[in-house]
């Protein structure tokens, strides 16, 4: 017999054996065999159930959990999106969630649109970098032509070892191809950043944000911008849109004639769980009490003292804060809340309730909180965070805490003025 054909008498002699074996010990054999398989599945449930709670109410506590972890995971990503430069930080911008990326289009799909003030050619950036320009604007959507995409062409600068202007265009494979450069002898490897049109346009807003690495191609003579891997699209949750109106640039209209700059430091407050800063406006100007203190799209806090150049600003965190509020949920129309108070600072945000007590909260409703149109030196649609209503309460995640904040902008009222 070969080597090779040997299993197939031994196999045959097992099932005739097989046939021998009484069926009770066979099935008791089967279960004890199942039970061994069963163990690790066994651990990995036991190890769910001591997260998560008892099995009865498991489910509830896998939603509760998985919109919590969704929520973490949002405000870690918004902490990168928003600029850690000062100067960029204090732009103003709309923080938006990545619902897709096209690779084919080269295109990003937003959960955010004209309800939260974004137009088409808002520059969209990420971190201190640019990411693209919004080509398309609908209610509660947008999608953004990321900077490799044919279409998009911009000014932009070398500050660093030479100073150099170019003109780059998006190639269409990942990167932007330089068409028009002031130097030959930009070398490789400088940081390339947008830089403001000879003419002015919308993508002025994102001068001084990283486009990327120069990177020169000797064998043909070109050059091309590479931009930052931290900035991959695939890899993109949430972006900042630098909207044309904000604490920066806000419209002028009948109650808000401008913003002026703050510098905020911690005040001392010997009082627990008081959050209050000290603030010292750039220029002389007399913002009224409860007047908004906001910085990239983000409502930081309100004036609770004012006069003379400096102020007090209490944050969205200090139990007792209160603001006008309204939910913007996936689906349906914005919900108002009313004005809403402070009643403590929570670990990644704030925990807020109805101040007239007679709202009814949406059974678990999630979303963004923006600032309401009930208050009179508090613009509509600041951002105050990702709100989520559990059992009746609101808890808002918040990428940042107001005592965390050295430079923001102060609303100043049109009466206010001197």
């Amino acid at each position: 017999m070969s080597r090779t054909s040997w299993w197939a008498p031994a196999a045959a002699g097992a099932f005739l054996l097989l046939g021998f074996v009484p069926l009770a010990p066979a099935d008791g054999a089967a279960s004890a065999l199942v039970g061994w398989l069963s163990l690790p599945f066994q651990a990995l449930g036991d190890a769910e159930a001591m997260a998560l709670g008892s099995g009865l109410r498991s489910e509830p506590a896998r939603e509760i959990a998985a919109s919590e972890s969704l929520l973490e995971l949002r405000r870690r990503e918004l902490e990168n999106a928003i600029a850690g430069d000062p100067t960029l930080k204090s732009r103003p911008g709309v923080a938006a969630n990545v619902r897709s990326y096209d690779p084919e289009e080269a295109r990003l799909t937003l959960d955010s649109g004209s309800t939260e003030r974004i137009e088409v050619g808002d520059p969209a950036t990420f971190g201190d970098a640019l990411v693209g320009v919004v080509d398309r604007v609908e209610a509660n959507s947008s999608t953004v032509r990321l900077t490799s995409h044919r279409a998009v062409r911009l000014c932009a600068r070398v500050r660093a070892p030479i100073e150099a202007r170019l003109v780059a265009r998006g190639s269409g494979a990942g990167r932007l191809r330089v068409e028009l450069a002031q130097r030959r002898d930009i070398p490789d490897g400088a940081a390339v950043e947008a830089s403001t049109a000879p003419g002015g346009d919308r993508l002025d807003r994102a001068a001084g944000f990283l486009l990327g690495t120069f990177r020169r191609n000797e064998a043909n003579a070109t050059a091309a911008i590479e931009p930052p891997p931290e900035c991959a699209p695939e890899r993109l949750l949430q972006v900042i849109v630098r909207v044309d109106h904000g604490p920066s640039t806000f419209p002028v209209d009948d109650r808000i004639s401008g913003w002026e700059r703050v510098d905020l430091s911690p005040s001392g407050d010997l009082l627990p769980g008081r959050s209050t800063m000290l603030g010292r406006i750039a220029k002389r100007a007399a913002p009224l009490r409860g007047a908004a203190v906001a910085f990239d799209g983000w409502l930081v806090g309100r004036i609770a003292r004012a006069g003379g150049p400096t102020v007090r600003a209490r944050c969205a965190e200090d139990p007792g804060f209160e603001v006008d509020a309204i939910l913007l949920p996936p689906t349906g129309r914005p919900l108002p809340l009313g004005r809403v108070r402070t009643i403590a600072a929570v670990e990644g945000g704030i925990e807020l309730v109805p101040v007239s007590g007679t709202v009814a909260l949406p059974s678990q409703a999630a979303g963004p909180l923006l600032t309401g149109n009930g208050e009179f030196s508090v613009p509509k649609g600041l951002r105050i965070g990702d709100a989520r209503i559990v059992e009746g309460r609101l808890f808002v995640a918040r990428p940042f805490r107001g005592a965390e904040v050295t430079s923001a902008f102060v609303a100043i009222a049109r009466e206010s003025q001197n």
